[in-house]
Parts: C-alpha cells; structure tokens; sequence
C-alpha cells in the first residue's frame, strides 16, 4: 500500500490535461467524467488560490451512476454538439477521467464521428489514477502529436532563430506566464523568436509551427520526454537546461547554451550581460542600507517544483549572500533527474547543512522544516501553517499562491531576480524579523 500523502499539491492527470488545454488560444476542453473531476479542477485552481483562481466555465458530460452502468457515449456525444455550438473553438479537446475510463466508454468513435461531420477535434485519456498534473503536461502533448501534428517535418527545414519553450507547465505553476514572458524577452535579446505554445498569442498555428522550430529549449524535466519525441521524429536538437534561470549569472549561462546550439555570435550576448550585471549591482547597492540596518541576511528554505527551486536557491545563495537551510522539490522528477538537481543544489559553497527532500506530502515538508529551522520560508500557501508555528516569514512563490494577485509576476530571468529581491525584503520587513 502506497504511504497516504498530505496536503498534495499537485493534482490528477486530467487537472494537468485541463490546465495545458485551457491555457492556449482557442483550444476547448471537454470533460467526459463524473462531475468531481472539473469540480476538483475547480477546488484545485480557484479555492487554493483564494480569489485569484480558475471559474467553473468548461463544458463537461458530467455522467451519472446511470451512464457508468449502461455507457455515456450517447451523453458525450450530446455535449460535443452543445459545445461546438456554444464555444468558437480551433480545436477541442474531449479529455475523459476515472469513471468514464473504467467503464469503457468508446470515446474515440464519438470523436471520429464529430470529425466526420467537420468539427475540429480529439480525445486525451487522462485518468488520474495513471498520473499527476505535471505528467498530464506530456500527455497533453503526446496527443497533439498523435493526432494533430504531421509525421514529418514540412519541406524547407527548420525556420532560422525559431525556438520552442518546453517543459513550463501551465498550472502546477502560477507563475508560468510571466515567466514565459521573461524568458521570450530575453531570446528575443539576441535576435530569437519563441513560439507562443501556451499563453497570449498562442493557438492552433503556433502548434502546427512546432516541427519548425530550430531548437527546442528544456526548462524542467517534464519537457525532457517531450522533447526526444520531437527530436526522432523532425530532427529537432534540444537544450535541457538545468531548471529556470534567476538574476543574470544563471540567465546568461541560457543565453550562451542557446547561442552556442544556434550558432549566435558570442559578443552579442557578451554586450547584454555586462548591461545586465550592471543593474543588478546598482539594485543591489540600492539595497545596501536596508541589508545592514534591518540584517537581512537569513537562513531560508525554498519549497516549490524542480524547474524554479535550484535556481532561487543559487541566486541568493550566491547573488545575495543568504545560507540555504533546506530546499524541498515537491514535483516527484523522474529519478534520474533527482540525481542531477541534488548535486546541483549541494554544489554551493554554502550547503554543507542544506536539507533537500523530494517529496509533495505536506507532512514530510512541514517535519523539513521544523528540523532544518529557516529564518524565513519560501514556499506556497500550505506552508502558513508550518511558518506560523516556527515564527518566521513566509514568501509563496509556488502553487498555491493566495498572499497577492499573479498577473504577469516571475522570479525568474532579470527582470525576476528584482521582483524576487523586492517581495523577499517587503516580506521581511513587514513581518517585523
């Protein structure tokens, strides 16, 4: 039997397929489930995140103990065509659950038959009994793969500067749009174009354009998967980088692994960094008095997913001058992957009391650290609990996020860097420590 987990945070195999889906242009899901499973999408991405969450606006076949026993493909076949007439849609996405899965529910022929009939669409299996939020981002894109996309790549090779960023998960993230922005901002420095896949300017064109590419950039491990198909199947080269990048020494290591996959010339970078560096000194002189008056040094913990935890971590372990007490990776990367983000995290001059722990149950976070005794916490709003009892601060930088809105925030790239600085010292200063 499976150890029972605490607070989880990071949701079912359909909550993932749900959030990628939603969050590109013209793309409508389809629920074909019972009615907790877009309710659980509902609790997972509205009440966590206070009011700043997702509405209850997604169409969904919300089949009954009636349908289990006799079939819902009649009851699926009813909602495609409400929804098709309700919803403008590039594409649709019939994503089953549990229930519908279990049964045996022929969804592929409803979907075969809603295609005769011209509508754009196809079905995702995404039971949550097979995986959690962040591995429905692959199987979110396995499927278009499968279904969408050509088998080869379009005549005339890959589009010269192109780039795909994979592996920046909509929703087991809050903060995955302006991070995207941040890290657009920053190809785009030095003459690059990204592909909108998620986000504003995305939809079904920019996905048609993914065999294109000329790189595809790797941000977390979940793209990594992602990424081997595209490369055996269009011959597109990937860069798996070490997680998001933070302040400008971690954002022009990118940057250099970047030119150097493309063919960039080296001084083009070179003329941005020494701009960057500049700035964040003059911030950092800024926060100079402030550092020394108030001493805000601390001893900190960060809890949050593998792409954002190791480069916080090494930014203000070595941009800043913190000692990291604890770094806890609630994501469940692949093992190999573990290996490679705890030697990265243990390679800082400071980490000789550094606890890492990979694990999402709230308990085992919580017994972290109570034992590792951060002065201040970086983490989502299930650590509260945790922070109020040891008396120390807590910034939430990770799913769930209720203390502030999200719009376009990052705490990654150079722009991020400053927001983290900013945030941390507010905090601090406001909780008096």
């Amino acid at each position: 039997m499976r150890q029972q987990v605490t607070r989880a945070r990071n949701g079912c195999l359909l909550q993932g397929v749900l959030r990628a889906t939603q969050a590109v242009g013209g793309f409508v899901p389809i629920i074909h489930s019972s009615p907790g499973c877009g309710f659980q999408g509902y609790l997972g991405g509205s009440l966590l995140d206070g009011p700043f969450g997702h509405d209850l606006d997604v169409p969904a076949t919300n089949v009954s103990e009636k349908h289990v026993v006799f079939g819902g493909t009649s009851r699926l076949r009813e909602q495609i065509k409400n929804t098709v007439k309700l919803h403008r849609g590039e594409l649709y996405v019939v994503i089953t659950g549990c229930a519908t899965e279990l049964v045996g529910d022929d969804t592929p022929a409803m979907v075969r038959e809603a295609q005769d009939q011209g509508v754009p669409i196809i079905t995702i299996s995404a039971p949550g009994f097979k995986g959690d939020g962040y591995q429905g981002y692959e199987h979110f894109v396995q499927a278009l793969l499968a279904q969408v996309l050509p088998a080869e790549r379009p005549a005339g090779g890959p589009a010269p500067g192109l780039v795909n960023i994979l592996g920046l998960l909509p929703g087991p993230s809050d903060l995955w749009e302006g991070t995207q922005r941040e890290l657009t901002r920053l190809l785009e420095a030095v003459g690059l174009q990204v592909n909108p896949l998620f986000g504003w300017g995305s939809g079904l064109a920019a996905w048609q354009q993914l065999p294109s590419a000329a790189l595809n950039l790797v941000v977390s491990p979940w793209g990594a998967p992602v990424a081997r198909a595209l490369e055996a199947r269009y011959g597109t080269p990937a860069l798996i980088a070490p997680g998001l990048p933070v302040g400008p020494e971690q954002s022009f290591a990118l940057l250099a692994g970047v030119g150097e996959a493309l063919g960039l010339a080296p001084e083009r970078i070179g003329a941005l960094r020494e701009g960057a560096e500049q700035q964040l000194r003059g911030q950092l002189r800024k926060l100079a008095g402030l550092y020394v008056k108030y001493q805000l040094q601390k001893r900190f913990a960060v809890v949050g997913d593998s792409a954002l935890v190791p480069g916080i971590v090494q930014f203000l372990e070595r941009s800043f001058g913190w000692n990291p007490a604890a770094a806890v990776i609630t994501d469940s990367p692949p093992n190999t992957d573990r290996t490679a983000i705890a030697g990265a995290l243990a390679a800082g001059p400071g980490q000789a009391g550094l606890a890492i722990r990979f694990s999402e149950d709230g308990a085992v976070i919580d017994d972290t650290l109570r034992a590792s005794r951060p002065e201040i916490i970086l983490g989502s709003a299930l650590e509260a609990r945790v922070a109020g009892e040891l008396g120390v601060p807590l910034l939430e930088i990770a799913h769930p996020i209720r203390q502030n809105l999200v719009l376009q925030k990052s705490y990654s790239g150079l722009e991020g860097a400053v927001t983290l600085l900013e945030d941390l010292t507010r905090t601090i200063l406001a909780a008096g420590a």
